[in-house]
């Protein structure tokens, strides 16, 4: 009915369009202060799943019309799930690109929002793989977010360590 493979290669497809475009407006930000690729590798991990989502509820709401016009349709909770599984990782993912956008901004307080969204969203997903195998890459997706977090942070304490603090001996010598 639907050709899955088309399908996904055109959410990939979308992605690859979006999230440049979407990082732009990020980049034009007059307070932006992170590195380009590292926002741009970010948001390409939130954006993915997002746009997913975005197909999954597109085709259930296509075939459910389909069979509404064909009068098989009756709602029952598989449709209910579906579409909640839907727009629970489509929220899930639109609030991980409003936190990606802050932290892009030098605001460092949606850092741990970041992480904990994400790990909600592996926690969440993760049991459907049983059901069907492409639910792991919003899993996958998730851990390497939190991974480049993990490691951007320990790179920028890195920095702060072996860097001296020069301002604070100006102070002690005025």
């Amino acid at each position: 009915m639907v050709n899955k493979e088309l399908a996904d290669l055109s959410v990939l497809l979308i992605t690859l369009v979006a999230t440049p475009l979407f990082c732009l407006s990020l980049f034009r930000h007059p307070d932006f202060s992170q590195k380009k690729g590292f926002i741009l590798f970010l948001s390409f991990l939130a954006m993915y799943p997002l746009l997913n989502m975005v197909g999954h509820i597109i085709a259930i709401s296509i075939i459910s019309y389909f069979s509404y016009q064909d009068g098989t349709f009756f709602y029952d909770f598989r449709f209910y799930s579906l579409i909640l599984y839907g727009v629970v990782f489509l929220l899930i993912n639109g609030y991980s690109l409003y936190c990606i956008k802050h932290l892009s901004r030098g605001n460092q307080s949606h850092y741990t929002p970041l992480i904990r969204i994400n790990l909600l969203q592996i926690i969440l997903i993760s049991p459907s793989f049983v059901l069907n195998p492409i639910a792991l890459l919003p899993s996958i997706a998730s851990l390497l977010i939190i991974f480049r977090l993990v490691v951007a942070k320990r790179s920028r304490e890195k920095e702060k360590v072996s860097t001296p603090n020069y301002s604070s001996s100006l102070v002690e010598t005025v």
